[in-house]
């Protein structure tokens, strides 16, 4: 495991980097591309939650990015969201000090990924076994030792350290960013930083019928 996001990029210094994070941080309206995620996502579209304006993830505390947050967008930001926002920041931060990294660090959405390569949105949350188990399956269909990883991890880590769906989603991410990722969306807009907000998904996957 890594404990900073700059010890990931050093590790996969040569190829794609995938990450399960907001990039893309627009301090107006929502970004768009969630919406486009959730409207194949079925019942798995609560996954996908709304991203805080930029100046609600680089606030103080909990209640200044309420405040941001309701100037900028015009509502409060959830706990959830809140506790990402450190994540966020780090992974924010290296893009703007080195744009280099906007050539290979792209947003990945775990559930997204695993809808498309299913070619269906998937019945059960990944918190329960056969969530898991089911993901556990498209991964090992597309080539990947899913099985082989997750008895790797539970023999090395606690679970209190390590949770198998964030092993999965790991995995997927992995695995996409092995055999290619192409943008969800044609059409998409950059936040004020100058960089662009988008998912990545496999090559060949199916794409909106239209841009948000």
């Amino acid at each position: 495991m890594c404990k900073t996001f700059a010890e990931v990029l050093q590790i996969g210094a040569a190829g794609e980097v995938l990450v399960d994070m907001p990039i893309g941080l627009p301090e107006g309206d929502e970004r768009g591309i969630e919406r486009a995620a959730r409207r194949v996502l079925g019942p798995r579209a609560s996954s996908i939650f709304t991203v805080p304006a930029r100046s609600a993830v680089y606030a103080a505390d909990y209640l200044e990015a309420c405040a941001k947050n309701v100037v900028a967008q015009g509502k409060k930001i959830s706990k959830q969201a809140w506790y990402l926002c450190a994540k966020m920041q780090e992974v924010d931060k290296l893009l703007n000090e080195d744009i280099r990294l906007q050539q290979r660090v792209f947003e990945a959405h775990p559930e997204l990924l695993f809808r498309l390569l299913h070619g269906a949105p998937l019945e059960t949350t990944k918190k329960t076994r056969e969530g898991q188990a089911a993901r556990i399956q498209i991964l090992e269909s597309k080539g990947c030792k899913a099985l082989e990883l997750v008895a790797a991890v539970q023999a090395h880590y606690r679970k209190s350290e390590v949770a198998i769906d964030d092993v999965l989603d790991a995995a997927v991410l992995f695995w996409v960013a092995v055999n290619g990722s192409v943008p969800y969306l044609s059409n998409t807009k950059r936040d004020e930083q100058g960089i662009l907000i988008n998912f990545r998904v496999p090559k060949g996957a199916q794409q909106p019928s239209q841009a948000f």
